[in-house]
């Protein structure tokens, strides 16, 4: 049963991504760490999280815009190595705290604020949020709302963003999970379950590319927001009480 949950958080995950670009962490650190530690979970999220980029990119590698992309993933690239380091001697207890609160926070901000803010893409800017993503990514694999307020307005065209952002998570995934394999953050019990999440993922970008254009995506955005919000309350409440 267990197995499935991880199965369908993937194929969530990654039709959600196929739709929006990004989110597909999300979905998932709000399922994963019901069942494993903040650590484990993020190790099976990024491992999803590769395998479903990839899936994405053998459609569009061409459209990578380098020149938007690269500003952003060298600073990313460098913080999240740090963080994905340091991230191992945190209390597991504090960091599940942490990730609730964050939900909450990121529940709140795409539901409300989001759509009023509107940064310039600038090379500052970029690096700027190649930092704070790069944070996000090391510490709970979520490096993808800062990264995308940055390439959201610097491509117009929809598979150029695609492409400059799946690239990018693919690249910050990948060394994040180097950085925690080589460290021996790992645990060969909990990687079995990646497999699961990863197949779901494959489903979930195959089923994104069949029906994205029919669902009313705001909807589903929505829908996702209210999730988020309540998961992150109650895995704070669950760590408080």
């Amino acid at each position: 049963m267990v197995y499935l949950v991880f199965c369908a958080a993937g194929l969530a995950g990654a039709f959600l991504q196929t739709a929006i670009g990004f989110g597909s962490a999300i979905v998932m650190m709000n399922i994963f760490p019901f069942f494993l530690d903040s650590n484990q979970s993020v190790i099976i999220c990024q491992i999803t999280c590769i395998v479903l980029s990839s899936s994405i990119l053998i459609r569009c590698f061409r459209h990578i815009q380098w020149k938007v992309c690269l500003p952003t993933l060298i600073p990313s690239l460098i913080v999240t190595s740090v963080c994905s380091f340091v991230s191992a001697s945190f209390d597991a207890g504090l960091m599940k705290t942490i990730l609730g609160f964050l939900f909450i926070a990121l529940s709140i901000y795409f539901s409300l604020i989001a759509n009023r803010i509107h940064l310039k893409p600038t090379i500052p800017t970029g690096i700027a949020m190649g930092v704070v993503s790069g944070a996000a990514n090391g510490f709970f694999s979520m490096g993808g709302p800062p990264a995308v307020l940055y390439f959201a307005p610097s491509l117009e065209d929809k598979i150029d963003y695609l492409a400059t952002t799946q690239f990018f998570f693919l690249a910050t995934n990948a060394v994040s999970l180097s950085v925690r394999l080589v460290s021996g953050q790992a645990q060969g019990s909990s990687l079995k379950y990646a497999a699961f999440s990863a197949a779901g993922a494959l489903a979930g970008t195959a089923l994104g590319y069949l029906l994205v254009s029919k669902l009313n995506t705001e909807l589903v955005k929505r829908f996702i927001y209210a999730f988020i919000g309540i998961n992150g309350l109650i895995i704070v409440l669950q760590q408080l009480i």
